[in-house]
């Protein structure tokens, strides 16, 4: 496949992409997105995301589009997303699991909802940055934001660039990490630990930005 192995959904602007109870394994895109590429809101509930491979950006998901004003939106909650890897082949190898890239770009990550499994990033691999997630808030206000409430982003690797487990480049960067509101029973709190970078930020770098606020 060219963009997403498994699943690809172009128009901006349409009906979100709701991925539920399912696995997306050793896919393969040539270029953007080895699982799923889509220019809409994405969400993946209780659902895996192992071994694809994306010879550009992400490993395993890619939301991107030729629209300025895109809004790279996803949401995860219970996901296992590991051994996925941007390879370069074919471009810049950015984000080993995650790549985000529009006017608007955000990951929200929150498994809040009960006490079961946290989502974990883990074991992804790219040739460039990000080795689990890369973010771009694209254009001259372009915003990359990630919310992690829970979660893990952990053992990843940017084999030649910077962030070893998330980067983020763009005007405007937003990191919050923590539970938005209370909750009961108490939930896993949000973790990125043992990723490596070849260059700058082995957990997490930022580049590019005017306002950064963590």
């Amino acid at each position: 496949a060219g963009d997403g192995g498994a699943v690809y959904a172009s128009g901006a602007g349409q009906p979100p992409i709701e991925v539920y109870d399912s696995a997306l394994e050793g896919n393969t895109a040539n270029r953007n997105g080895g699982a799923v590429c889509a220019e809409r809101y994405l969400e993946i509930v209780s659902s895996t995301l192992r071994g694809n491979v994306a010879h550009e950006n992400g490993g395993a998901i890619a939301l991107v589009s030729k629209d300025v004003d895109f809004e790279a939106s996803l949401t995860l909650a219970h996901a296992n997303v590991f051994g996925n890897e941007a390879s370069g082949l074919s471009g810049q190898g950015n984000g080993g699991a995650i790549y985000l890239y529009g006017d608007n770009a955000d990951m929200l990550i929150d498994d809040s909802d009960t006490n079961s499994r946290a989502t974990d990033i883990y074991n992804n691999t790219a040739k460039g940055s990000g080795g689990g997630v890369y973010v771009e808030g694209a254009g001259e206000s372009g915003t990359a934001s990630t919310t992690m409430a829970t979660g893990s982003v952990r053992d990843n690797v940017a084999a030649g660039g910077q962030g070893g487990g998330l980067a983020f480049a763009g005007q405007y960067v937003s990191i919050a990490l923590g539970p938005t509101h209370s909750f009961e029973p108490p939930v896993l709190e949000p973790r990125i630990y043992a990723n490596h970078a070849q260059g700058s930020g082995g957990g997490i770098h930022v580049s590019s930005a005017e306002d950064v606020s963590f």
